[in-house]
Parts: structure tokens; sequence; C-alpha cells
């Protein structure tokens, strides 16, 4: 009976993180709303709650949505210890999730770091988008300086994992009045990460050092 019964919150669970993936708020309403006894805080594979998710996937409206009015745990962290803020700076496509925890947030911990001691501005790193990401969060008082467990600044990061892109933009941070030409800036790498997803479960990650589980895998040491 306990197996069928597994079974049965397992579907629901799949369901419900399906419902996240497509950002829908209004079913995703619909759904806690018809199945009132389903835990909406439950994880995935990963240790991602929907909200962590949410941030993951870049849904902005949904992760506001989740936080007022679910009153989910704007700290939440995964098994590899991101938090949401993590996530949005190595997936987000845009600032929405990051500015919003760093500027409208007072509650959230910007100091955390990931079990490997990663903070965003070297998750970062990862960013699809790290001529935005990273002089946002240089501009908030993250430090390029900062290390992690392996004693590595975003500087070291970029030049072992041969981040062009990632080293012009530490340098022109660093060298404002120099004359760099921004013709001569690297077309970003992003792709060379090799970033792959597996169709059958929720995508899930984890604020800090890069080793995440399998639906994405990197081809980057932090």
């Amino acid at each position: 009976m306990s197996d069928g019964i597994d079974i049965y919150f397992e579907g629901l669970k799949y369901a419900f993180f399906s419902l996240c993936f497509e950002g829908i708020i209004a079913e995703i309403a619909d759904f806690l709303e018809e199945n009132p006894d389903f835990n909406k805080f439950v994880v995935n594979s990963e240790g991602q709650n929907a909200l962590l998710f949410a941030a993951r996937i870049g849904h902005f409206e949904l992760f506001k949505y989740l936080l007022e009015e679910h009153h989910f745990d704007i700290n939440s962290t995964d098994f590899a210890g991101r938090n949401s803020l993590h996530l949005a700076c190595i997936f987000n496509y845009n600032l929405d999730i990051i500015s919003y925890l760093v500027e409208q947030s007072p509650n959230f911990d910007l100091d955390h770091c990931d079990n490997a001691g990663n903070s965003p501005i070297h998750l970062a790193s990862l960013s699809p988008i790290p001529s935005l990401v990273i002089p946002y969060l240089v501009s908030h008082n993250f430090g390029l300086d900062w290390t992690n467990h392996n004693g590595h600044t975003l500087a070291n990061i970029a030049s072992s994992n041969r981040l062009s892109e990632v080293s012009y933009i530490i340098d022109s941070i660093n060298n404002p009045a120099s004359e760099l030409i921004e013709s001569e800036a690297p077309i970003s790498e992003i792709d060379s990460l090799d970033r792959r997803e597996s169709p059958k479960d929720s995508p899930s990650v984890r604020s800090g050092n890069c080793l995440i589980s399998n639906p994405i895998v990197f081809q980057h040491q932090i």
C-alpha cells in the first residue's frame, strides 16, 4: 500500500515541477488548490524546492509568487549549498532575480557561500551573460579578490578555465581608464561549458562549487 502512495506522490511531485518549469502561475495555483495535502516545499533530486527551481529557470514572476504568496524560505539552499542568487548568477539571461535579491530583499543572506566556499561572484564565471552579471555584482560590493575554499578568485577561475571573456571583463573593471577596444572583446565561451540537461528530471543545482548532479554537467573547474 505504501508503495502505491509513494508512486502517487512522486507523480504529483513530477507534475508540480513540470508546472514550475512552464512558469504559468494560474496553473500552479490551481494545482495546489486541487491537491491540498501536497507538500509544496518538496525538493527535486538535487535538493531544489520550487523557489530555487524558479531561480534556476529564470521565472521571475513565479519566484516572487512563491515568496509572497506561499512564504518559501528566501534563504533555501540545495544539496550543493547553492541559494537562489547562486543559481540565478549561473543560469539566468537577465538580472531580474539577481537585482531583486540584492536590492529588494533585506532578509536575504548575501554573504552565503556554497559547500565549496563559492560566492555569487565565483559562480558568475558560469553566467551566460557575464558582461552584465560580474560588473553588477562588483558594483554591489562583491569582491573580485574574494577566494573560495580552494583559494581561487574569479580571476584564477577564469585563467585556469581559459575563459577569456571573463578575464577581459575583470581587466576592464580593474582598469576602467585603460584603452580596451570593445571590438577586441572575446566572444562568449558559454557553449564551451558543455551544459547538458536530462529531460527525465527537473533541473536543479545549488550554491557553491560547480559540482552539479546529473541533469547539468559543467566542464569547468572552480
